[in-house]
């Protein structure tokens, strides 16, 4: 112990800018250690000296202080008052733990009692849970110096220095146990208790050391080295040698730092694709603000690691290329895959990409070069990606679909651009439609699948507040040339029947699409039931091409014209003048000239063009040769298993699809024979690992049971398990995996591995 002094006079002593006040610092802590530390556990008074000491002693340095206190073991009353610690300090509590004594270590082999007789008990360190077992409470920590209480985690990570666990000690026996069952179950406590993980970006825009902002690792850094004199000490060393010489702190090291984390979570990916065998792909690319192109490859797989069976999808690689050609993208997912070491040429069994040329091509598209070396590859597009494209298409197919759409975002962008056209527009909604919710146009949007038909809808619901609004900006003297102009224009375009006739076919029209586009875009949809509604939009657009259906249009566009008579005029449709084309010498017959009458010439010239685009796009977006595989992967929803239980039968052709494609990994036989033996027993397994609402049924009279129909009462069991995500293909999944199954029907197995991993499950 005395050379435990002298080591800390001279530490004190060489430390001190001041060697004047030096020695009385020495002296002063020495009488502080040699009363407290040389005297026994007899006198546990003494000790409280020790800390009351030290902590009125001004003149010794934090860094001094807390150099010499981490010799005096884990006693929480040494530290909890010092406000900020160095994480050094933090650390080193933190990792020796609570201090914990039991009786048996004390001198005298009991622990103090107070002037009521009461004291501290050693089992108070413990508390039973539950389920019975005993478990130590970590954060409880007892003070030889001060016979009291403290909390550790509030001591060390707290932010309430109010409370007495983690500054000042308990020391209330009388309710001991009491008091710590409150203070573990505090708020305080629990946040104390908890760490969070933050994923921020390394790099700043500007990290010299004169910014403000430098970035979060040395801003963090920076922020580190108030609390820590040797960071401090490094830092500014760093700063005042320059670029000279190399440090921790440089943008090398940060992107060094970078590419380490990028590794190590890259190493995680591949191992996880290794563990799950199949994977599939996703990929795009987009023009980034520096100009350049940018590819990123999502590499989608079953992480059988978790424990539920999770489907990760993780961004693997982002990549800049000159070109995007099916053969370049080809070669740079070819160069991805070689650096992850993957086996893609028999493992990779879906794709999915966008419609663009260079990714859907039969011959030189990206799917087909992958297609030709992996055949099982099969390429999936989005369904809804592909209606959306449809229906861009159709605004764009004639004069008069461009001039409504253009018209309405035009109409949006001058509204929205100016607070006083928004209050205008809320005020004569207020005023038309007393009690209803206001209402905001909506943008018309090509990246935005809904965005066509939410538009159009927010036109119909408030067209009379908009006229209003239209009419009193056209007359408004007090606003400029440009917008009287840009109301006159819009205000007649919108009193015309042309707007009147194409707006309520796109009416017609969205009337059947978005229903679809919604469906598809479901979380848990029916494969097979898509299919059958795809086809059923189809035809129904393509009765609308009818002559009853457009005599309807005309008797809808009447309705509405003569609703707003009282108050607006309609344009009538304009009947344009017809060329007079030349007669040559010769010519025997004259050519058909075309009609004069404006409606027909609408419905030639819009109405028809509309619904055969869509009808062409259709039928052309949505013919392929994935259709079976798609049918076959509907069986493997709880729908179908219930359907095929209760007939005992499965389609003759069923899984052949999926065997044309999958054929060396399963055949339709031994896929069909596993499907039909686990339909018949999934029920029972789904209950087995799905947890209830309630596990148990409320007791039952016995007179109701014996007098009850037993052939007609219908089972109420499902009513226990949750509907939400129940048959899904990963429900499948995990049902089979839970329960062991996987090695007894391995082609189902297998199967269902696959269709989870496709990107259209």
């Amino acid at each position: 112990m005395r050379e435990m002094v002298s080591q800390f006079e001279v530490s004190v002593s060489t430390s001190c800018e001041d060697q004047r006040n030096g020695s009385n610092l020495v002296d002063s802590i020495k009488n502080i250690l040699e009363v407290s530390v040389l005297t026994s556990c007899e006198d546990q008074r003494n000790g409280s000296n020790l800390v009351d000491s030290i902590k009125n002693i001004p003149m010794i340095p934090s860094d001094l202080v807390e150099n010499q206190l981490l010799k005096f073991g884990n006693d929480p009353a040494i530290f909890s008052h010092v406000k900020k610690l160095s994480p050094e300090f933090v650390d080193h509590f933190f990792k020796i733990g609570a201090a914990q004594p039991t009786a048996q270590e004390l001198e005298n082999r009991c622990f103090p009692k107070d002037s009521h007789g009461r004291s501290f008990h050693e089992n108070w360190y413990w508390k039973t849970i539950p389920n019975g077992e005993v478990v130590r409470r970590k954060w409880l920590s007892y003070s030889l110096t001060k016979n009291k209480l403290y909390c550790l985690f509030c001591a060390l990570f707290g932010n309430n220095y109010k409370t007495n666990w983690g500054k000042e000690g308990f020391c209330n026996w009388k309710n001991g146990i009491l008091k710590i069952v409150v203070h573990e179950t505090s708020e305080a406590h629990i946040m104390a208790s908890l760490k969070a993980t933050h994923c921020l970006p390394f790099r700043g825009h500007r990290e010299g050391w004169n910014e403000k902002l430098t970035g979060n690792f040395k801003d963090l850094a920076l922020l580190l080295a108030k609390y820590s004199p040797a960071l401090s000490a490094y830092i500014t060393e760093v700063k005042l040698k320059g670029r000279k010489t190399s440090n921790f702190l440089s943008w090398q090291r940060q992107n060094q730092f970078i590419n380490a984390i990028s590794t190590n979570i890259k190493n995680t990916v591949q191992k996880e694709i290794l563990n799950a065998r199949f994977f599939s792909i996703s990929l795009d690319t987009t023009f980034d603000i520096s100009k350049k192109e940018q590819v990123s490859v999502v590499i989608r797989y079953i992480n059988k690691d978790s424990e539920n069976c999770t489907v990760n999808e993780r961004l693997v690689a982002v990549r800049e290329t000159v070109m995007t050609t099916g053969q370049q993208l080809f070669l740079l997912i070819e160069e991805i895959f070689k650096e992850m070491n993957i086996d893609w040429k028999t493992h990779l069994i879906g794709q999915s990409y966008d419609g663009a040329a260079s990714m859907r091509g039969v011959y030189n598209g990206l799917q087909a070069i992958i297609k030709q070396q992996n055949p099982c590859a099969t390429y999936v597009w989005c369904w809804a990606h592909r209606l959306s494209l449809v229906i861009v298409d159709a605004v764009s197919s004639c004069t008069e679909a461009r001039d409504l759409f253009g018209n309405l975002e035009t109409l949006y962008d001058f509204i929205s651009s100016s607070k006083k056209r928004m209050s205008l527009y809320s005020e004569y909604q207020t005023k038309r439609y007393p009690g209803k919710p206001l209402r905001r146009l909506k943008r018309v949007d090509t990246t935005r699948w809904s965005s066509h038909s939410t538009a159009l809808q927010t036109l119909f619901y408030t067209y009379d507040s908009i006229l209003d609004t239209l009419n009193y900006l056209q007359n408004d003297i007090s606003s400029d040339r440009i917008c009287c102009v840009k109301a006159k224009s819009l205000y007649e375009y919108m009193l015309s029947e042309r707007f009147v006739l194409t707006a309520l076919t796109f009416k017609k029209m969205f009337d059947i699409t978005s229903p679809l586009s919604s469906f598809l875009q479901g979380k848990n949809i029916d494969l097979l039931a898509a299919v059958s509604y795809v086809k059923s939009v189809d035809k129904k657009i393509l009765t609308l091409r009818s002559e009853t259906e457009f005599q309807e249009l005309l008797k809808e566009k009447e309705e509405f014209i003569t609703s707003k008579n009282d108050e607006f005029d309609i344009t009538p449709l304009i009947q344009t003048r017809v060329r007079r084309k030349k007669v040559m010498a010769g010519d025997m017959a004259l050519d058909e000239q075309p009609s004069q009458n404006p409606i027909q010439n609408f419905k030639i010239n819009t109405y028809i063009t509309i619904i055969d685009i869509i009808n062409t796009q259709l039928s052309e977006r949505f013919n392929e040769s994935s259709i079976p595989l798609i049918k076959d992967l509907a069986l493997f929803q709880k729908k179908r298993l219930v359907e095929i239980t209760k007939s005992g039968k499965i389609p003759a052709d069923a899984f052949n699809g999926f065997e044309q494609v999958y054929g060396k990994f399963i055949t339709a036989a031994d896929l069909r024979r596993d499907y039909i033996q686990f339909a018949s027993v999934y029920m029972e397994l789904e209950k087995s690992v799905t947890l209830p609402n309630k596990l148990h049924k409320q007791n039952q009279d016995i007179t109701d049971v014996l007098y009850s129909d037993t052939e007609n009462e219908q089972d109420s069991d499902d009513d226990n398990f949750h509907g939400e995500n129940v048959g899904t293909i990963h429900t499948l999944y995990n049902v089979c995996c839970k329960t062991g199954l996987n090695d007894v029907f391995p082609a189902l197995y297998i199967a269902l591995s696959i269709a989870l991993t496709l990107p259209i499950s």
